[in-house]
């Protein structure tokens, strides 16, 4: 093996293995606040979705990836790579689904001081239980085509419109099927991507009009509510903008190789499946980081051992 495949499988190894421990620790962190407090939040429940979809990601991302490269090319059969694949486009289409979700529902908050985004952000709380559920149905049906045309590396057939996803194959039967199936999923990407963007902008143009209202007024409550109002949405604009930045970069990448008629290099697909691992390992992160009911969660679970142990001992 040599030092190119080293490094390789290493980078995909540790940033996968980031993104699972990462998004199992914060899934964990969410469960114990929804035990604690017997209800989450409408933006905890997209946050609880959102965790999980870049776990599922970090799982059949990257580490089947590293599995392939440190050599174990035909580990999956037929079925298995399916469904793997089917699962990894999923999680991925229901990642930039909630974090354009969770943007959406930030902005609205932000803006809820007139009735129409008021009358918005209740509906959003009230049915974002079937919100996510019509996401996760539409992605299912739009993500279908590996269950239908993946296979492993053990019949791996050289094809015009066969598709490299390192540890399998997807081969589709000709150009219409690949055109329409590239051209679906680009527009997908393109308008939730789009509605992240705009929601995001909107939010730190809000930010930036309060900022300039409450300066020089000095009201114990305003700055309180603004450095509320600030971290939320600080949380979701680093959200956004790690978002389009490695997402970009994967959609940009999958779009040439659909489209071109070039051989595209081994490198070009290694580039684009670790940016896509990359969002799910950062994320876990940016939450601990920003989110302050997480943090006071972790310590008051941190405090509850130290009083278990101290009483015990």
């Amino acid at each position: 093996m040599d030092s190119y495949q080293v490094i390789r499988g290493t980078a995909f190894l540790l940033t996968s293995s980031i993104g699972i421990l990462g998004n199992s620790f914060l899934l964990a962190i969410l469960a114990y606040i929804a035990y604690q407090e017997h209800v989450l939040m409408t933006s905890e429940v997209i946050l609880l979705n959102l965790t999980a979809s870049n776990f599922v990601m970090a799982l059949t991302r990257g580490l089947p990836n590293s599995l392939f490269i440190f050599g174990l090319p035909n580990v999956f059969s037929d079925i298995q790579c399916q469904l793997l694949v089917y699962v990894s486009r999923v999680s991925r289409a229901m990642s930039i689904c909630l974090t354009c979700l969770l943007s959406c529902l930030q902005c609205v908050t932000l803006m809820s001081t007139t009735p129409t985004y008021m009358n918005m952000r209740v509906r959003l709380q009230t049915y974002i239980g079937p919100i996510i559920a019509l996401l996760l149905v539409v992605n299912m049906t739009m993500c279908i085509t590996p269950l239908l045309y993946a296979v492993s590396g053990n019949n791996i057939t050289i094809s015009e419109y066969a598709y490299r996803v390192s540890y399998c194959m997807v081969i589709l039967p000709g150009n219409t099927s690949s055109l329409s199936q590239t051209l679906t999923l680009f527009a997908r990407d393109l308008v939730f991507v789009a509605g992240m963007s705009i929601a995001s902008s909107s939010i730190l143009y809000t930010l930036y009009k309060h900022g300039k209202q409450v300066k020089g007024i000095r009201r114990p409550d305003r700055p309180q509510s603004l450095s509320a109002e600030a971290r939320a949405s600080k949380t979701v604009s680093t959200l956004v903008a790690l978002y389009i930045f490695f997402f970009g970069i994967d959609t940009c990448i999958w779009f040439y190789q659909s489209t071109s008629s070039s051989t595209i290099l081994t490198s070009t697909s290694d580039i684009r499946f670790f940016v896509s691992v990359c969002y799910s390992s950062v994320f876990p992160f940016v939450i601990l980081f920003y989110n302050q009911k997480v943090k006071r969660a972790i310590g008051h679970h941190s405090g509850e051992q130290q009083s278990s142990t101290g009483s015990t001992s």
